[in-house]
């Protein structure tokens, strides 16, 4: 039987079709998702190899965010508790880096506090949409309490001249 080698655009390919595939479900089951793409590449040892130790990184990366925002400063020496800020070392570069929050040199200080100005900017304008989507929502909800979301929306859709009373 002939392997057949994916590059990484053809698996992120092979991800997002598998994606786009469910859509229409109502729950995605994120194990079966991935046992049926990994059935699809385990052709190519290859890349089980190098999703094996891509999940690796990623778990680690998920750990040393939970354990920074777990930790206090406590062992940091004489910085002490850094003004009471409790991460002790922040993801500092595009090469998986992580850096203790006493070792961060101005410019990779500014890159972290650039990228959660950016999160935080996008998380705002995210909560304000969910906020609008809710507040739309709301009349329709105190009329039928066993919608879900998708019906609120399509209910607004094809009533949208109300839309505004709804909310207004």
């Amino acid at each position: 039987m002939l392997e057949k080698h994916y590059d990484s655009k053809e698996i992120k390919t092979l991800i997002r079709s598998a994606i786009e595939s469910r859509l229409g479900d109502d729950v995605i089951d994120v194990k079966v998702l991935s046992n049926d793409i990994f059935k699809e590449l385990s052709q190519d040892s290859e890349h089980v190899l190098s999703l094996g130790q891509e999940a690796l990184r990623s778990r680690i990366e998920k750990e040393l965010r939970n354990y920074t925002a777990e930790s206090k400063m406590r062992d940091f020496g004489s910085q002490g508790d850094l003004f009471g800020y409790e991460i002790q070392a922040y993801y500092a570069d595009d090469h998986g880096r992580w850096i203790r929050t006493d070792r961060l040199k101005q410019i990779e200080f500014k890159k972290v506090c650039r990228r959660y100005q950016e999160q935080l900017t996008g998380l705002q304008a995210h909560v304000a949409e969910l906020n609008y989507l809710n507040q739309s929502c709301e009349p329709i909800w105190r009329d039928h309490p066993e919608f879900t979301l998708g019906e609120c929306i399509n209910y607004l859709d094809e009533n949208k001249a109300s839309i505004g009373e709804a909310i207004g």
